[in-house]
């Protein structure tokens, strides 16, 4: 933020750093001053480029700044005045160079629930529209040459700020775009010249921008934006005649950005919005990751004034984009060709197909529309599709059409009918924990039917205990009871009854008890996949993405990283100010030549304790933080080793916290405050790994 006195200094360095980097690339472009207000920065450059440029090889290629806030309160006017500014100081310079706007947004505040919604996809062409006008009455110089929408990635959309988002899962890291970024995609298709759009003003809920390509095509973009991100409305009809057309025969391509297209924001949320996705969930997210057609591409014909009138419903915070195409080939592609699918489970079909042989003019296929039944599913570039969420034992039939680059369809699809297999066996329950005296979580092969997991009296604790309510959690696989307290010393039974699957047919467990004693314990042995029960986070992305996932071949868990590369996951636990975690830790390699592992007990983020072990960086330590000041440390003297295995254990109370691994045993007992440790969290940072049976246990 630099004040008028710093306005020398600012200038030196940018002399600096220009003749650097001339002498590195003569050809590079360089401008600024890309910051958000101070006007008197932007003249003071304008000015001193142009004055040293008279004495002295300089450059001042561009300029630029950045905006934030209401489109027209916070950008639109600022820029005016900025660009205003800068007229007065030098015209005849800034008249022969473009602006850029290298950052803009709603906010400068990352909020993952809204700048990954379509609330900001319609707000980005708002304001591409804005500026549009602004050229129209201003003059070009007002419009900028490029609009950079600030964004980073984001952990499964949690850290991101509307662009693109890594998504975790058992395979290597996926990347998925959000609305933001469909977007741009939608706002590529315009064309060079601009036409006219009528019947609403910019400023109005429903507006857009038209243009052309000469008299091949006609590109129409709308967007209805309402005030806020979680604004809710219902969708309204939107007529749209377009008249004048260059063209008799033409096809249309209807693309659209809100809640249910080109929207895999909106599908992670509908998924529980979990930190760790199956293979079929990555699936699912990336056929909703692109720009999205909401029909197939259909062929039409002008009337006889050559025009044409298209009426569809737009939801609220929405954008919607129509393309037509003159047609110039009438000639249909071939169906697809060795069309397949197979089920992979009770629940998921694969299907997938080869490229169909050429047409008689020799055009194959650009795009498949994939049908259910009666109904569309897909239309897709890509020669391959998971049908998902399907029934069990159910015969599905399938048709495929080849779509050319000219919107034909193919006469006749392929087709095929493919049965899911019956699910015969009953949900099973794969672990019991307690979180507190009134908490217990119940952990289920797979999803319950809801109606009955969520009935009270389908569950009884004895001794005394009434259970007071259920939720239902991770997609129905997981079941938390709120119960009337416990006492820790008496052993206690849960029943269970009537509890059913998803099944078409659901299997019920009729009868089931379980024993118990209240003890403040979790353990997880990794023999099934239990990692949607831990939070992942990317901690360190300098030098990528790591991952982790659960090794069915290994039955543990793995965590993958790199150089500059770290991972967590964390889980909550039954609430303690004593108690033990262990866990089994084998290294596999380190990059480039060190690696760590922390181990956290929290209390909150800020009060811990924390071990760290470390491989070619020299002593871990040992250490309890309250309120974010370290009041207790020892050191570790040992490092640990690559593809050696070990038991590590940390055992916590007020008075004392101990750790072994690694051949240390190391205690600290000066400050003895205590901690009330309710989840621990585990990092890699530079370090593969495994990890296996994690037990915790307050005492």
């Amino acid at each position: 933020q630099p004040g008028r006195t710093y306005l020398s200094e600012y200038l030196k360095l940018y002399d600096h750093t220009v003749d650097g980097a001339l002498a590195a690339n003569d050809q590079i472009k360089i401008g600024g001053p890309a910051i958000a207000g101070w006007p008197y920065v932007l003249e003071g450059l304008i000015s001193h480029s142009v004055s040293r440029q008279r004495s002295k090889p300089g450059r001042l290629d561009f300029i630029s700044f950045h905006r934030y806030g209401d489109v027209d309160e916070n950008i639109i006017e600022p820029s005016q005045h900025l660009l205003k500014k800068a007229l007065a100081v030098d015209r005849k310079k800034v008249e022969q160079i473009p602006y850029l706007l290298t950052e803009f947004g709603p906010t400068t505040q990352s909020h993952e629930q809204w700048k990954n919604s379509s609330y900001v996809a319609a707000w980005v062409c708002q304001t591409v529209d804005a500026f549009f006008e602004l050229g129209y009455k201003k003059g070009h110089l007002f419009r900028p040459a490029a609009m950079v929408f600030w964004s980073s990635v984001g952990n499964n959309f949690r850290d991101g700020e509307g662009m693109i988002a890594s998504i975790v899962g058992p395979n290597p890291q996926h990347i998925v775009k959000g609305p933001v970024f469909n977007a741009y995609d939608a706002l590529s298709y315009l064309g060079p010249e601009r036409i006219s759009v009528t019947g609403t003003n910019y400023g109005d809920e429903v507006h857009g921008i038209a243009t052309k390509h000469g008299s091949e095509s006609i590109e129409i973009l709308l967007y209805r934006i309402n005030d806020y991100w979680n604004t809710r409305a219902d969708s309204i009809p939107v007529r749209l005649d377009v008249v004048n057309l260059p063209f008799a025969d033409f096809f249309i391509q209807h693309f659209a950005i809100d809640e249910q297209h080109s929207n895999a924001f909106g599908a992670w949320k509908k998924m529980g919005s979990t930190a760790q996705l199956s293979a079929v969930q990555i699936a699912q997210l990336q056929q909703q990751d692109d720009l999205e057609r909401v029909a197939p591409i259909t062929q039409h014909r002008t009337d006889s004034n050559r025009g044409f009138t298209k009426t569809f419903h737009m939801p609220g915070n929405s954008v919607t984009l129509l393309v037509l195409t003159k047609r110039t080939d009438m000639v249909p592609p071939r169906a697809p060709q060795e069309f397949r699918g197979m089920a992979v489970d009770h629940h998921v079909i694969k299907l997938q197909w080869q490229l169909p042989a050429p047409a008689s003019d020799g055009d194959s296929a650009m795009a498949y529309s994939l049908y259910r039944g009666d109904s569309l599913i897909a239309l897709t570039a890509a020669p391959r599709f998971d049908d998902t969420q399907l029934a069990d034992g159910t015969s599905y039939q399938y048709a495929i059409y080849a779509i050319d680059d000219q919107g034909n369809r193919s006469e006749q699809p392929a087709v095929i009918s493919v049965r899911t297999p019956r699910d015969e066996t009953p949900p099973k329950l794969v672990a019991m924990n307690i979180l507190n005296l009134v908490t217990l979580e119940l952990d289920f092969s797979e999803p319950l039917a809801p109606q009955a997991a969520l009935e009270v009296a389908n569950y009884r604790i004895d001794n005394g205990i009434q259970i007071k309510s259920v939720e239902l959690k991770d997609g129905g696989k997981r079941v938390r009871l709120t119960t009337s307290p416990h006492q820790k010393a008496l052993g206690y039974r849960l029943q269970i009854v009537q509890l059913s699957d998803q099944a078409l047919l659901p299997n019920t467990v009729t009868d089931l008890t379980i024993p118990y004693k209240f003890e403040l314990k979790f353990q997880d042995d990794f023999n099934f996949d239990s990692v949607a029960g831990y939070t992942s986070r990317h901690i360190w992305q300098d030098g990528g993405l790591g991952r982790s996932y659960y090794d069915a071949a290994k039955k543990a868990l793995a965590i993958m990283t790199g150089d500059d590369i770290g991972e967590s996951l964390s889980r909550d636990v039954p609430e303690a100010s004593s108690g033990v975690l262990e866990l089994d830790f084998l290294p596999l390699a380190i990059y480039p030549s060190g690696g760590k592992i922390v181990l956290r007990l929290k209390q909150s983020d800020a009060t811990y304790y924390e071990v760290v072990g470390t491989c070619g960086y020299g002593s871990g330590y040992l250490k309890k933080v309250l309120q974010n000041t370290t009041v207790d440390s020892t050191s570790l003297i040992s490092e640990y080793r690559q593809k050696v295995q070990y038991r590590l254990k940390v055992d916590f109370s007020p008075e004392m916290v101990s750790f072994s691994g690694f051949s240390n045993e190391e205690k600290i007992d000066h400050d003895r405050y205590p901690i009330q440790i309710r989840s621990f969290e585990i990092q890699m940072l530079q370090q593969d790994a495994f990890l296996d049976n994690i037990y915790y246990h307050g005492r």
